[in-house]
């Protein structure tokens, strides 16, 4: 039997290393921009190419960050994730004044120390490093957590019966008790009201003793698709559907009756009701 799963996905890296990308690229560039500012304060020259240069310290956060998250997934053991915490501070730290002194070398006529970017980059960004390479891992795990501990709804597709396997009648009761045989064709719609169903005609209704379940199994999935957890609808009495624009949607029956589709049974209804060969009675 084949399903239909809805539920909200896990935060994947990929997801959140291009969030990560963009954050890290709008500091870069306000970065640029608080320099020039700065430089037209104190009215002192400013370098674009080297104000680019230094800002390529936002821009490391983008490729750690990014193993960091593999890394803390890849650990069992929770006690282990804050040990990448200081690891991957220090490698920040160590990587970025070589960054520098790289480019330096290879794009500028003169090149910054190591030493020299490195004593100015320990006081000035170890704050931000300490926060980035906290914060951002924690709410990773947090949105993977919830994630996880969400309830996925499974609803089995539609599987097609033969004329053997459904009924075509039921034996139902009215409200002055008396036991009466209705045909399932005339029924436009069931809902389930504890400890009984109710069986709903144009103009009467009737209780059945089955449970919705049980008696979902009886009619033809073809014509008669579950709408909601306490609801089944015959679908050749539907003769409009629109959108809530939350997922659900409402039904309008060829009584003028409408009823509420709910997300995780959309697809199913919607598989029978938009078949072109759909017979309408």
């Amino acid at each position: 039997m084949t399903h239909l799963v809805f539920g909200r996905l896990p935060l994947t890296i990929k997801r959140s290393t291009g969030i990560l990308s963009a954050l890290v690229v709008m500091l870069a560039g306000v970065t640029i921009i608080m320099d020039y500012a700065e430089a037209g304060f104190r009215q002192s020259g400013f370098y674009f190419s080297e104000s680019l240069l230094f800002s390529s310290f936002w821009l490391l956060f983008i490729p750690l960050l990014h193993v960091q998250l593999r890394v803390t997934r890849l650990l069992k053991h929770k006690g282990l994730h804050i040990l990448t915490i200081p690891a991957f501070i220090i490698i920040h730290l160590l990587v970025y004044p070589a960054l520098v002194w790289l480019l330096s070398a290879v794009f500028f006529p003169h090149t910054f120390s190591y030493i020299q970017t490195l004593g100015f980059g320990l006081p000035q960004y170890f704050i931000v490093l300490a926060l980035g390479y906290t914060v951002i891992p924690f709410i990773n795990r947090f949105f993977v957590q919830q994630s996880q501990t969400t309830p996925v709804i499974t609803v089995p597709a539609p599987v097609l019966t033969t004329a053997q396997n459904f009924v075509h009648t039921l034996t139902v009761t009215t409200g002055k008790g008396n036991r009466v045989i209705v045909k399932t064709d005339e029924v436009i719609y069931i809902t389930a009201s504890s400890p009984y169903i109710h069986i709903y005609q144009a103009t009467q209704k009737f209780v059945h003793t089955d449970t919705l379940k049980q008696l979902e199994k009886k009619l033809d999935n073809t014509q008669f698709v579950r709408i909601h957890r306490s609801c089944i609808v015959n679908v050749r009495e539907v003769v409009a559907y629109k959108s809530r624009l939350n997922g659900d949607y409402d039904l309008t029956l060829s009584t003028g009756i409408q009823l509420r589709l709910s997300r995780h049974y959309a697809p199913a209804f919607k598989a029978i009701f938009d078949t072109p060969q759909r017979v309408t009675g």
